[in-house]
């Protein structure tokens, strides 16, 4: 019997008492600011657990708790690489005052291997009117053209009059050491130099056209009297507000943590791009804390139908049955290397087979197989795929049933249904108590 040491809040964190004994575990998957979900849940489908008079016609006993992280991310989402990682947003610009009219032609940053498979935004930025004048985007569909050791993008012909104060920027660039190779391209003042423009001489004799399409080199630029300084954006309102956020985010979490009971907190930043590791955490709590047979996973956002589930089961004998894994599978899924959904790790073309994450369940044998090689187990982009993958080498009887449902669709017998808020989960379970329907009645 053990538990997880997170934090010195009190002891209702950390669950280190044994637990008992249940026919199945329910591990609900939530984040740390999802607390209305949380409630939502205990006020329907949860509290009915307490009550079911199928289950106790059964004589199976249920065990619900929430998995959360102990630890948030202290990152604004807005000045995050993206939404579903705690990297912060990597953003450099040059600033720079015109002293001799000029036409910029195209934005660009430094050709690295680190940033192909990045989505960058370039930006020209007018200081005194406070506006962005030229935005453009670099990523695996618009890479740019390679030039002088950059990769550009053309934007057009933007005449920038003697006077004009700005600056160029770039976002979610890798950071990198400049080389001697990189440094006669680059404006360097004392930190990483991450972009740059490439710029085109306004000659008054050329009756306004661009008179050098060649590239500008630092020399060049300053003949023309062009003077660029690194700076990075300050965002020390966005921080405090968020601090403050996140404040109030632990004051709810640590009075739903006395008051209720329900949620294990496992140590583990709480952000979706390591959610296989946050399971293969609680997989070790349950198989140390608890003695169980079954074990169902779902999210935070999901109606659960307990009695349908409970049908299924006696209906296909899984009561009976040893390592097995009873869900709705995707087979064949391709693996996707942009979005929320972006895999930089694993690279065969597609997937094994994986139950989708809004509700699957499997015998303990597995739950414990997981625990027993959590330290060895590589996590892949979700836990719904990295499931599928670890699964692969156990290879457990796959029972294949449409009634886990991977989308908010809505049919009387389903027995999940996810991607709801906390008013919808509500309103279903409302329709289902009053006429056995979620759906409507």
């Amino acid at each position: 019997m053990s538990c997880f040491s997170t934090s010195d809040l009190h002891e209702h964190n950390l669950y280190c008492y044994y637990q008992g004994t249940y026919q199945m575990v329910i591990g609900i998957l939530s984040a740390r600011n999802n607390s209305k979900l949380r409630q939502a849940i205990r006020d329907t489908w949860l509290a009915d657990l307490q009550v079911n008079q199928g289950l106790t016609s059964r004589n199976f006993t249920v065990l619900a708790k929430f998995i959360v992280g102990d630890t948030p991310c202290t990152v604004p989402p807005e000045l995050r690489h993206d939404p579903y990682t705690c990297q912060r947003k990597i953003t450099r610009r040059i600033r720079f005052i015109v002293n001799h009219p000029i036409i910029l032609s195209s934005l660009g940053i430094i050709n690295l291997p680190e940033n192909n498979n990045r989505s960058i935004n370039l930006y020209l930025y007018d200081e005194i009117n406070q506006q962005t004048i030229v935005h453009t985007i670099l990523n695996h569909t618009n890479p740019g053209t390679i030039s002088h050791n950059f990769r550009y993008n053309n934007v057009g012909y933007f005449l920038l009059p003697e006077g004009f104060i700005g600056y160029v920027y770039a976002e979610n660039v890798t950071t990198m050491v400049l080389s001697n190779e990189h440094s006669n391209w680059i404006l360097d003042e004392g930190e990483n130099s991450i972009n740059i423009f490439e710029s085109k001489l306004y000659n008054d004799d050329m009756n306004g056209r661009p008179y050098n399409e060649d590239f500008m080199s630092r020399k060049k630029l300053i003949d023309i009297g062009v003077s660029f300084q690194y700076t990075i954006k300050e965002m020390n309102d966005m921080e405090d507000k968020y601090k403050e956020l996140l404040r109030k985010e632990q004051k709810i979490l640590d009075d739903e943590l006395v008051t209720y009971k329900d949620i294990v907190l496992v140590p583990h930043l709480d952000i979706y791009r390591t959610v296989a590791d946050k399971m293969l955490l609680f997989y070790d709590w349950v198989v140390k804390n608890v003695k169980f047979q079954l074990f169902m996973k779902v999210d935070d956002d999901c109606f659960i139908n307990i009695d349908a589930i409970m049908k299924a089961m006696d209906d296909l004998n899984l009561r009976e049955k040893d390592k097995f894994w009873w869900g709705h599978f995707r087979v064949n899924w391709q693996v996707q290397k942009f979005g929320k959904w972006k895999e930089l790790t694993y690279n065969s073309p597609v997937y094994p087979a994986f139950a989708c994450g809004s509700g699957s369940v499997v015998t303990a044998d597995i739950v414990k197989w997981l625990a027993n090689n959590r330290l060895w187990l590589k996590s892949y982009q979700g836990e719904d795929v990295s499931m599928g993958i670890w699964m692969s080498a156990l290879a457990p009887l796959l029972i294949k049933d449409k009634g886990w449902k991977c989308f908010s669709t809505c049919d009387k017998d389903m027995y999940t249904s996810p991607e709801h808020q906390a008013e919808e989960l509500v309103a279903l379970w409302k329709n289902y108590s009053i006429c056995g329907n979620p759906c409507d009645c």
